[in-house]
């Protein structure tokens, strides 16, 4: 009985002190693990990869993917794609899948002042998207199961160059690790 009591007091007190916590840090969430990188990736049609894996959420744990071929046809959640405008940004939709698809959203945000994604569903475009040189953008990952439910990852990204004759874009990236965790900075 007194086991029971303990339990109970001791779930109020971490309960209490997680809704009490400091407003910009949830205890929850543990530590913040990013990962920085520059990439390029190509239209369809040569052998380099033509999209990013944000998730990463099966073997090989890669951020670059080719979705053009079996193996990668539903790993990806960012490609570039030859458009009349240019080279565009397309996210992944999950045709035939219940989970949610990638996400896009166009920022003029300073690329290294952002602190962290917008959560809501709602703040993500599903469209085909412009790329510009120097333009910021805010990605999220499609959905995809686990172990914990389900999880999906956020990251930035800067576009550093455009080739368009070659069909490449050179990409700052910042992604983070964590299931659901919106935040793109340290702590």
């Amino acid at each position: 009985m007194r086991f029971a009591r303990l339990f109970v007091l001791l779930t109020t007190v971490f309960a209490s002190s997680a809704l009490l916590g400091a407003c910009d840090d949830d205890p929850l969430l543990g530590d913040v693990q990013l990962s920085t990188d520059t990439v390029t990736i190509t239209v369809p049609g040569n052998l380099q990869p033509s999209a990013l894996d944000i998730a990463r959420a099966t073997l090989p744990f890669t951020l670059l993917r080719r979705p053009e071929l079996v193996q990668d046809a539903a790993e990806w959640d960012i490609a570039v794609r030859r458009t009349g405008a240019g080279i565009s940004f397309l996210p992944f939709d999950q045709p035939g899948s219940p989970y949610r698809g990638a996400g896009i959203r166009v920022t003029s945000e300073n690329y290294d002042a952002i602190q962290e994604a917008p959560r809501a569903t709602g703040a993500y475009g599903d469209q085909l998207v412009p790329v510009t040189v120097n333009g910021v953008y805010l990605f999220r990952s499609r959905q995809y199961p686990t172990q914990g439910g389900l999880c999906q990852n956020y990251a930035r990204a800067k576009v550093l160059a455009v080739d368009a004759a070659a069909g490449t874009v050179r990409l700052a990236i910042v992604i983070n690790r964590n299931c659901d965790d919106e935040r793109l900075a340290d702590d």
